[in-house]
């Protein structure tokens, strides 16, 4: 991902957390930064990130997209903090999942949201 590119997503990151209704904790442990890295992405600092967290930036971009493609507002951006009967989240809310999983589960919940789509 070019630089250019990654700080696009870091602007709309914040703006995409705070529709999903994240906690600061949930959104520097979604994103896999300290705090203090988190207060400067909010505030619109660019910073430079690592491989595993360009990767979650962007797979949570394509969650968003998918989750807009599947639903409606307010639904598209309320659906991650509900419990999910899928197996993949086991009664659990999307975001619970994708913090305790990391890159992976972020990826097969994108995976999951795409297959939707295709069905």
């Amino acid at each position: 991902m070019r630089s250019d590119e990654q700080q696009t997503i870091l602007r709309a990151i914040p703006n995409l957390f705070a529709r999903w209704e994240l906690t600061e904790q949930q959104s520097f442990e979604l994103l896999s930064v300290t705090y203090k890295m988190w207060c400067r992405i909010r505030a619109g600092h660019c910073v430079a990130l690592t491989e595993d967290q360009i990767l979650r930036a962007g797979a949570l971009m394509g969650i968003h997209a998918a989750l807009r493609t599947i639903f409606a507002d307010p639904w598209c951006y309320d659906w991650i903090q509900h419990p999910n009967g899928a197996p993949l989240f086991a009664g659990q809310p999307a975001i619970k999942v994708m913090i305790a999983g990391g890159l992976p589960t972020i990826i097969l919940v994108r995976q999951y949201l795409e297959a939707e789509i295709a069905c």
